[in-house]
C-alpha cells in the first residue's frame, strides 16, 4: 500500500508515502531525523503495516548486532599487541 503525501491538517505533519518512509528508515532507527521528520515517519508507520514491519525488523536486527558486539571480544594476543602499539 502506497500512501501519498497530503497537506498538513490542523497542525499535523504531512503524511509521507512508503517510498519516502523507506528513504528515512535508517535515520529514524538511528534517531538522526528532525522532530518534524520523526513525526512524519511515525504517522506513516502508525498507518502502514508493511512499513511498520520493516521498521520492527530493522530495530530487531540492530538489537541483535549490538548484543553480539557486546559479547564478542578480541583474542588476548590481539588485544596485547594493540596495547603495545598504543603504548599502554
Amino acid at each position: 500500500m502506497t500512501m501519498q503525501r497530503t497537506g498538513a491538517a490542523a497542525g499535523m505533519p504531512p503524511m509521507v508515502d512508503c517510498a519516502e518512509a523507506e528513504r528515512r528508515l535508517q535515520g529514524f532507527v538511528d534517531r538522526e531525523l528532525t522532530p518534524v521528520e520523526v513525526a512524519e515517519v511515525q504517522m506513516h508507520l502508525d498507518s502502514c503495516a508493511n512499513c511498520r514491519g520493516r521498521f520492527r525488523f530493522e530495530e530487531h536486527f540492530r538489537r541483535i548486532v549490538r548484543r553480539r558486539d557486546e559479547t564478542e571480544t578480541a583474542p588476548a594476543g590481539l588485544r596485547e599487541r594493540i596495547r603495545r602499539l598504543l603504548g599502554y
